[in-house]
C-alpha cells in the first residue's frame, strides 16, 4: 500500500510539472504595472578626437638684452564627448553634453592636468534653441588649417599682439557662465545671439555677441559684433575693461577648393582703481588675413596670411604679421591624418611712452601633427 501511494504522489507531481502555465494564467490586474524586459536604450553618443604635435620653433629676439632661442615642444590632447539627447514627437529636444580633455603633456601637480571642454545644455527645436553652460560659440574669424587653436602658429612671434578674431567673448570661459540663443530662419541663414555672465578672480564679466551665418550657393558671409566689460567686485574700487569690437568674413566653399578673407576691429579702454582712464592702455587694433585649403585625393595644401596693427592711444604701433603654408595627407585609416606646418612670423613694436624706440621678434617653426578623429 505505501509503494502504491508514493506513486500516485510522483503521478501527480510530474503531472503538474508539465501543466503549461498558461493554463494557471488569471486577467492581469491594471492597477499592477507591467515591467517590459528589454535591456533599456540610454540614448548616449559618444565621439571624440586625438591630435599630438612635434614642433620645432626659433625665437629672433630684438632687444639687445634678450637672447635668440631654440624650443622644441609636444603638446597633444584626447577630448572624449558624450552626448545625452531625447527628442519628442513633435520635434522638440532636450540635449546635455560634455567633453573631456587628456593632455599628453600633463606633468605631476603641474598646469597640464586632464579637464573639461564643452559642458552644456541645449533646448529647442529645429527652429530654435537655447544653450547654457560651457562652449565655443560660433566663429567669425577663421584662420586656416595650418593655424589651429593652441597652436604655435597661433601664438606667433614672443611678446606680439595677437588676432583680434571678436573672440573676447567667444571661448570656453573659466568660472563665468556662458549663454547662447540661436534662430534657423532657413538652411541657409542662422542666427546666434551668445553672452558671457559671472565672475573671473576678483572681476564681474559681462559680454554680449551676435553673429549672422548666411549663405548663397557656395559663398558664406558670416558677421558679428561684441562687447565685453570686466569691473572689480568690490564696489570701492572702479578699476574696469571693456573691449568693443566686430568683424566678419567672406568664404568660398567646394570640394576642391576653399578660401576666405576676413577683417577685424576693436577698441579697449580700461580705468584704473580711481575711474581714470589710463592711457598707456588704451588701444585701437585692426586684424585682417586670408586662406586657401585645395583638395585633391587624400591631400590638402594650405596656405594663409594674416596681420595685425595695434594703435596706442598716445602714438606707439605693434604690428604682427604670420604666412604659413601647410601640408595635410588622409591615412587609409578612416579619421587619421598626417599634417605639416611651415611657419614664420614677425612682430614690430614700439616701446610703450617713447614713440621712438622700437624692436622686432621674428619666429620660425615647423610642426608636425598627427590626428585620429574617431566613433
Amino acid at each position: 500500500m505505501k509503494n502504491y501511494i508514493n506513486g500516485k504522489i510522483a503521478a501527480l507531481i510530474l503531472a503538474l510539472a508539465i501543466v503549461p502555465v498558461s493554463a494557471f494564467a488569471v486577467e492581469s490586474d491594471p492597477l499592477i504595472p507591467k515591467f517590459e524586459t528589454n535591456k533599456p536604450s540610454i540614448p548616449i553618443e559618444f565621439s571624440g578626437y586625438f591630435w599630438s604635435d612635434s614642433t620645432y620653433r626659433e625665437d629672433g629676439a630684438g632687444k639687445q638684452t634678450e637672447s635668440d632661442s631654440t624650443q622644441y615642444k609636444q603638446y597633444g590632447r584626447l577630448v572624449l564627448a558624450a552626448k545625452f539627447r531625447k527628442e519628442t514627437s513633435n520635434g522638440y529636444f532636450a540635449e546635455a553634453k560634455a567633453e573631456f580633455i587628456a593632455l599628453d603633456n600633463e606633468i605631476d601637480g603641474g598646469a597640464f592636468k586632464a579637464h573639461i571642454r564643452d559642458s552644456y545644455i541645449k533646448l529647442g527645436n529645429p527652429f530654435f534653441d537655447f544653450q547654457a553652460g560651457r562652449f565655443l560659440a560660433w566663429e567669425v574669424y577663421h584662420k586656416g588649417q595650418g593655424m589651429e587653436l593652441y597652436s604655435s602658429e597661433e601664438t606667433g612671434a614672443a611678446n606680439s599682439t595677437q588676432i583680434y578674431a571678436v573672440n573676447a567673448n567667444r571661448e570656453h570661459e573659466g568660472s563665468a557662465g556662458q549663454f547662447a540663443f540661436h534662430m534657423f530662419p532657413s538652411e541657409t541663414l542662422k542666427f546666434e545671439l551668445s553672452a558671457v555672465y559671472g565672475d573671473e578672480l576678483t572681476n564681474n564679466i559681462i559680454g554680449v555677441r551676435p553673429v549672422v551665418d548666411a549663405s548663397f550657393g557656395p559663398i558664406q558671409i558670416i558677421a558679428g559684433a561684441e562687447y565685453r566689460k570686466e569691473a572689480n567686485m568690490k564696489t570701492d574700487y572702479k578699476d574696469n575693461s571693456v573691449i568693443m569690437g566686430g568683424g566678419g568674413r567672406i568664404q568660398y566653399n567646394s570640394d576642391f577648393l576653399t578660401f576666405g578673407i576676413n577683417g577685424t576691429y576693436c577698441t579697449y579702454e580700461y580705468e584704473n582703481l580711481l575711474g581714470e582712464i589710463d592711457r598707456t592702455k588704451k588701444f585701437t587694433q585692426v586684424s585682417f588675413g586670408g586662406w586657401a585649403n585645395i583638395n585633391f585625393w587624400r591631400n590638402s595644401i594650405g596656405i594663409g596670411c594674416h596681420y595685425t596693427e595695434r594703435e596706442y592711444e598716445f602714438g606707439d604701433v605693434d604690428t604682427h604679421l604670420q604666412p604659413y603654408i601647410s601640408y595635410l595627407y588622409k591615412l587609409p585609416f578612416e579619421g587619421v591624418s598626417v599634417k605639416a606646418v611651415f611657419a614664420y612670423a614677425k612682430a614690430v613694436n614700439q616701446e610703450q611712452n617713447t614713440n621712438l624706440d622700437e624692436f622686432e621678434n621674428d619666429m620660425k617653426s615647423v610642426r608636425i601633427r598627427i590626428a585620429y578623429d574617431f566613433l
